[in-house]
This record gives C-alpha cells, structure tokens and sequence, in this order.
C-alpha cells in the first residue's frame, strides 16, 4: 500500500527524485514535511492506513493505494457511510475490449482518496473482504437505495423534489468506465451522476438562441472553463501527454509512479468541487440523472462502441 499527500488549495510539484524528495516506510510513501515517526515493522497494512488517514493535514488530501485484502477492508469500512462519491476508473484501453487498472473513490469532505489497485487485487477487488460479508466494493457500486428525499421551497410557491442516491456516484464521462466494468467485472453501475452532462446542461441554458449544444466537452477544458483557480489540478490534468507518452499500459506496471498516482488522485478529487461550482437551473439534475444513467444503459450493450468521432456528441434531444 503507498500513500503521498495532494494539496488541494496550494501548488504542489513533483520531487526530482524520489529517493530524495520523500521517506518510505514498509510499502507506504510519505511527504516528509509531515514529520512522520516510522511505525513498528510489525504493523500490518490496514494499521498502517488508519494511522495516515487519522492525521489532520490542513488543506490536504491523502492518497492511498489499496492493494491488498487488509487494505481493501480498510478502505471499504471508511466509505461505508458516505452518502455521495466521486469515482473514477483508469485503464489501457479503458472498456470491454481492454483492461481495467485502478478505481478511485473519495467521500465528500473526506482526507483520503483510495485508489484500488483491481491490477493486483484481480477479482478480489470487488468480493467481500473483512468482517462484513455484505461490505464490497461491487455493492457499493451497484448501490442505488433512495435515502433522502428533500423539499425546497422555491420562491415561496414551487415545491422541488430532490432525490438523493446512496451514495451518489459522480463520475465525469462515465461511458467507458461502466462497460469496462461491466464486461470485465459483472458491475452494473447505479446512482450515477456525470458531471460532463452538468456541464453541457449548463452550456445550454445560457445559450441565448436556445440552440441544443452539439458538441462535449472534455475533463481538461471543463477545468479550465470552471475551476481555473485549481492551478494543481489543471497542472495535473496537463501532464497526462507527458505521463503517459509511452502508452497508457504504465498503469499495470508496479510499482505504480507517483506521478500516476497523483493524476488518478486529482480526476476523482475535483469532482465535488465541479458540481458545486456548475451552477445549472432548477429541475436540470432531473435530466442530468436520467441521461447518466441512460448512458451505464447503453455502455452495458454489446454492441456499445468505446470509441470514435460519436463520443464527442452531446445526446440527441438533450
């Protein structure tokens, strides 16, 4: 298991080495500005993971790399109870015909971002594991329970009805993720809310013609457009070309570079911050909802196309 820090409201640059730039103890990465006692040898994985995530580090989040069956325990009893969660898949080729490497999770207002490792935990990444044989990350992902409902009174004479699954799952762009998932892993994905819809609902509303927008639009410029402030996250995002130059298979090689870790971190880290941040008119997340999960549908036919110039496409009588 390897954790490091992200910063989420100051610049943070890469170390030029990394036998220099940060201590390790066991299998763990540490930044060394947290002064960090070495635990004992003997700790196992899971005590080592709550030993990280209990310390306050303000203005930060903690990355963790979940690959082993303690780890993995860990990992699920912290997002037991979270009620809404930014996730986000990484692969070579990410989809049925390809593979599938890393899942990232974070609970809203949480410290730690737990990236499972399905490389190497395989199929083990999705069974029961620890106390609980209901606890999974595969039920975590098919969980679509209704656990609030909620009345807003708009402006004193509308009534709005607010729906909100548990938990929630903000995925940016969730096409590609929901075949792979499903295809390789029998994960049918529930209770997804896309963020790249949010944004062309947006879009739309503030198109003074009231013209259908034709066109998506990417992690990467939806940064810009509306999180320009995140200078480490659209640092990050722009790093990609040169992470990956040599093929996205880097992510099966271990162990896994910190510079993939911290790119996995920041796709799932910036997603709550996106939604808060996209403004959409009242009754849009209705739409934004129904769409998302008409896009798991369609991603989970066999006939679903991964890639091409279609993708790009905003939806037809959106």
């Amino acid at each position: 298991m390897k954790a490091i820090s992200i910063s989420s409201n100051s610049s943070l640059s890469l170390p030029p080495s990394e036998s220099q730039a940060y201590s390790r103890y066991a299998d763990h990465i540490f930044w060394p500005q947290f002064q960090l006692t070495p635990p004992p040898p003997a700790m196992s994985n899971a005590t080592l993971a709550e030993l990280f995530t209990s310390l306050s580090i303000t203005r930060s989040v903690s990355a963790i790399v979940v690959d082993t069956p303690e780890s993995l325990a860990t990992c699920l009893a912290k997002l037991g109870n979270a009620k809404e969660l930014a996730v986000d898949c990484e692969g070579d080729n990410l989809c049925a015909e390809g593979g599938l490497s890393l899942i990232q999770l974070y609970a809203e207002g949480a410290e730690t971002i737990w990236i499972v490792d399905v490389t190497v935990l395989g199929r083990g990444a999705f069974r029961p594991v620890g106390d609980n044989p209901e606890r999974s990350l595969k039920r975590i992902l098919e969980d679509s329970s209704v656990t609030k409902v909620r009345l807003c009174n708009l402006a004193l004479s509308e009534v709005e009805l607010l729906i909100t699954f548990r938990p929630a799952q903000l995925f940016f762009d969730v096409r590609n993720d929901a075949n792979a998932l499903y295809f390789l892993h029998s994960i049918s994905l529930r209770g997804v809310y896309d963020i790249q819809l949010q944004e062309l609902a947006l879009r739309q509303s503030e198109n003074p013609t009231g013209r259908t927008a034709k066109l998506l639009h990417g992690l990467k410029k939806v940064l810009e457009q509306h999180l320009p402030d995140d200078r480490e996250a659209n640092r990050t995002k722009a790093s990609a070309s040169t992470i990956f130059k040599d093929g996205w298979h880097v992510l099966d090689k271990r162990p896994l570079s910190t510079q993939i870790i911290k790119y996995a971190a920041e796709d799932v880290r910036v997603l709550f911050k996106l939604k808060d941040r996209i403004r959409t008119p009242v009754g849009t997340d209705t739409r934004v909802v129904r769409e998302s999960a008409k896009r798991v549908q369609d991603a989970m036919r066999a006939n679903y196309v991964a890639h091409g110039k279609q993708k790009a496409e905003a939806p037809k009588r959106w």
